[in-house]
């Protein structure tokens, strides 16, 4: 009985080893009749659109083969998004040609301290420059990805009100200071939509003040 179940363990090796050799021996038939040059169609599926993209796209995977770009897909894929973080997302399809589809990332501020960059509406940060509302910080964003998005749904607010704005400053402690006429000081973390409540009251009912701090409950400090 032993010897049987090493006969059968034998047998089942060996039909394993030919199904990979003729596996390989496929792989290896498909890669030498491929073109040697590769098709590469890049295409941006947003409005946005910048060559130093595509070119940089393209020289991550124009020396790579098909069967690289096949197997390796994924890994390409996270090696474009790291090193071109304006790239919201990404993604190749095939056959015989390549296609490259991406989006770029859509700036809606731009965010200040030892440098500048831009912000999307969901507050994640990328390259670049433009003329853009600007968030000057406090904090020094360098090696974050990411701010709160209610920072950005503050700026939403205030275009809604049609109130205007020289300046705004994310301060040390996360609140914010939008400097104007008037100076207004409000806390993103804190109940936001009961702080954009009174300042929708405090424009319609309050004037000729220097001052308004929002982020007290239920109370509205000025003067």
């Amino acid at each position: 009985m032993f010897r049987k179940k090493r006969k059968i363990k034998r047998i089942l090796n060996f039909i394993a080893f030919i199904v990979l050799f003729f596996l390989i021996l496929g792989l290896y038939n498909i890669q030498k009749n491929l073109p040697q040059k590769i098709e590469i169609i890049i295409k941006s599926e947003g409005a946005n659109k910048e060559n130093y993209v595509e070119n940089k796209i393209k020289s991550l995977i124009q020396n790579k083969s098909l069967i690289q770009i096949l197997f390796l897909k994924k890994k390409i894929l996270n090696q474009v998004l790291e090193e071109i973080p304006q790239i919201e997302y990404a993604k190749i399809s095939f056959p015989l040609k390549i296609k490259i589809e991406y989006k770029l990332y859509d700036p809606v501020a731009k965010i200040c301290n030892n440098f500048c960059a831009l912000l999307n509406k969901d507050g994640f940060i990328f390259p670049g420059s433009g003329n853009f509302p600007i968030f000057y910080t406090e904090i020094n964003f360098e090696g974050f990805q990411k701010i709160k998005k209610e920072y950005l749904d503050i700026l939403t607010y205030l275009k809604e009100l049609n109130i205007n704005f020289n300046t705004i400053i994310i301060l040390k402690n996360g609140d914010v200071r939008i400097v104007n006429d008037i100076i207004i000081l409000m806390n993103p973390n804190e109940n936001l939509q009961s702080q954009i409540t009174k300042l929708k009251f405090a424009k319609d009912k309050l004037k000729n003040i220097k001052y308004l701090d929002l982020r007290i409950p239920e109370r509205i400090f000025f003067y």
